[in-house]
C-alpha cells in the first residue's frame, strides 16, 4: 500500500541513492540504518555539496550525509526546503528523505502553520524542478502540511520505515530500463526433457560454463568416465530433484574406487538411472548462488536469483524479475541481495 501510494503521488523517478536530511542526530542515524536495512544506499556527498551545505549549516552540523540541520531548522523554517535543494542538486543522489519535526511546527504553534505550508511548497517545487523524489517523515502525519504535500507529489509519512519502504519500491519499479521491452524474444525451441543432464546441456548451449562430467548407468561405464574426468569426483542420481534429502549427491570422491564404492552404494538404494560423474570444482572462495526460472500463472515468465545451496529456502535471500531480463536489471538484482558482498571479496 504505501508502495502504490507512492507511485500514484511521485510515479517511477526514483532510485537507491538515497540522501538523508534531518534536524535530529538520532532520526538521522535510525534513518540510515532503516535504509541499508531497505536495500538502499546512503552515499557520501561530493565536495560542492558539502561546501554548500557548509556555507548554511552552523559548524560542527553533520554535512555529509546523513545531514543534520543542528537547530538551523528551527532558527528558519525555509532551511529545510533549501538544504534539501542542495543536496538534490548532488550528482550522485536520486532521492531525499526528510524526516524529523517538519509538518508539526503549526500543530504546535497555529502561527506558523502559513509559513509551515510554505516551506512545504517549495519542498515540492524543488522535488519538481530537480525531478527528483522527497518522502518526508513527519511527527503529523495527518496534519495540512503532511495533506498539502501528498496534493503536490511529496509523499509525507509518520514511520521512517514506511518511508524507505516507499522509496525501495519505487527504485524497484523504476528498475525497468529503456529498452527492456524491445529484447528479441527467443526461438520456439521444443520443451526441456528433466533431469539434471538435460539442464546442464541447456545451460552449456548458451554459454554457461559448466564442470567436466559424463553420464553413466552402469560400473563398467563408471570406470571408463572415471578415466576420462580428473579427481575428485561428484556422483549424482540425475532424474531427483532435491538430490542432498535423498542422498543422492555425493561430493568429493577422491579416486576411481571411491567413485565406484558410492555408485554401488548409491545404485543399490535408488535403483537404476542416467548417473552423472562430474569434475569437482575445488577452486577457493566460490559463493553458490541460485539462478532459476519459471512460467507463473499470474505473472508470467519470471527471472529469479539467489543465495544457493542447501539451506536456500531458509535464508530465502532472492530477487525476482518479470522476463525478459536484461543485463543492467540483472546486475541490480544481485546488487540487492543480501549475499552480495561475497560476491566482492568479503574479508
Amino acid at each position: 500500500v504505501d508502495v502504490a501510494r507512492g507511485y500514484l503521488a511521485v510515479g517511477t523517478r526514483s532510485g537507491r541513492r538515497l540522501a538523508i536530511v534531518g534536524d535530529s542526530g538520532g532520526q538521522c542515524g535510525v534513518a540510515a540504518d532503516v535504509a541499508s536495512a531497505g536495500g538502499l544506499s546512503v552515499p557520501d556527498l561530493g565536495a560542492a555539496s558539502i561546501a554548500r551545505l557548509g556555507s548554511r549549516l552552523p559548524a560542527g552540523a553533520a554535512r555529509d550525509n546523513p545531514v543534520d540541520l543542528a537547530g538551523r531548522g528551527e532558527a528558519d523554517l525555509t532551511t529545510y526546503a533549501t538544504v534539501l535543494d542542495d543536496v538534490l542538486a548532488d550528482p550522485g543522489i536520486d532521492t531525499a528523505v526528510l524526516t524529523g519535526y517538519f509538518g508539526r511546527y503549526g500543530t504546535d504553534n497555529p502561527a506558523l502553520t502559513s509559513h509551515e505550508l510554505g516551506v512545504a511548497d517549495r519542498i515540492a517545487a524543488t522535488a519538481r524542478s530537480r525531478d527528483k523524489t522527497v518522502v518526508v517523515h513527519t511527527m503529523a502525519p495527518h496534519g495540512a502540511v503532511a495533506e498539502a504535500l501528498w496534493r503536490q507529489g511529496v509523499p509525507a509519512t509518520g514511520r521512517i520505515e514506511d518511508a524507505v519502504r516507499m522509496v525501495s519500491g519505487l527504485a524497484a519499479l523504476s528498475c525497468e530500463l529503456p529498452g527492456t521491452t524491445d529484447l528479441p524474444l527467443p526461438a520456439d525451441e521444443p520443451p526441456i526433457r528433466p533431469g539434471y543432464w538435460a539442464a546442464r546441456e541447456l545451460l552449456r548451449s548458451v554459454g554457461v560454463a559448466m564442470p567436466p562430467a559424463r553420464l553413466a548407468r552402469t560400473p563398467d561405464q563408471v570406470r571408463e568416465v572415471a578415466s576420462r574426468l580428473t579427481p575428485p569426483f561428484v556422483l549424482k542420481a540425475g532424474w531427483i530433484e532435491h538430490k542432498s534429502e535423498a542422498d543422492a549427491v555425493l561430493l568429493g570422491l577422491r579416486d576411481e574406487d571411491a567413485l565406484l564404492a558410492a555408485f554401488a552404494s548409491m545404485w543399490a538404494r535408488l535403483g537404476e538411472g542416467d548417473y552423472v560423474v562430474e569434475q569437482q570444482d575445488t577452486r577457493p572462495g566460490c559463493v553458490e548462488m541460485l539462478v532459476g526460472a519459471r512460467r507463473d500463472p499470474a505473472l508470467g515468465p519470471v527471472v529469479v536469483v539467489g543465495l544457493g545451496g542447501t539451506e536456500t529456502e531458509v535464508w530465502q535471500d532472492i530477487a525476482i524479475e518479470c522476463a525478459p531480463v536484461p543485463t543492467g536489471t540483472a546486475q541490480a538484482m544481485v546488487a540487492r541481495l543480501r549475499c552480495a558482498p561475497l560476491l566482492a571479496g568479503w574479508r
